[in-house]
């Protein structure tokens, strides 16, 4: 256990919690199997934190909003798309059109794309977002 939390040392500790309790699920499967005598106890990391979520004045966020629109409407969208609607990085970059409903007001989160693989968005849950004026604009 100890060489596997060492060769995971440079990820996050949640990161590395969650394959750990992904391992001991199997493990405790395998005992109730029959499989291995007895499932090992799997220490999760201990977990520090180090900062606080930041959190934009509205006076900052709306400069940031003003400056993206100046630098292009593809800087905008993408700001607005995180500010507004709250979507995550790889799920920008992963939107597509028809996940778009403009009648509606709303997007659809289907995907998500982490160093160039696409998949379900984090959670494995896909949810629809409704959508701001300033964003349906932007969009």
């Amino acid at each position: 256990m100890q060489r596997l939390k060492s060769k995971m040392s440079k990820l996050d500790a949640k990161t590395v919690n969650d394959s750990l309790a992904v391992l001991s699920g199997m493990l405790r499967l395998a005992e109730e199997r029959n499989e291995i005598a007895k499932a090992p106890r799997i220490k999760p990391l201990k977990r520090e934190r180090t900062s606080k979520p930041r959190f934009y004045e509205f006076e900052d966020w709306e400069r940031l909003v003003e400056g993206a629109g100046k630098a292009s409407k593809n800087h905008l969208a993408f700001v607005l798309l995180a500010g507004e609607a709250g979507f995550r990085r790889g799920e920008i970059v992963a939107l597509e059109w028809p996940d778009v409903d403009f009648r509606r007001g709303q997007i659809t989160v289907n995907r998500s794309d982490w160093e160039g693989n696409v998949g379900l968005p984090k959670g494995g849950q896909i949810r629809v977002v409704p959508m701001t004026a300033r964003l349906s604009s932007a969009l």
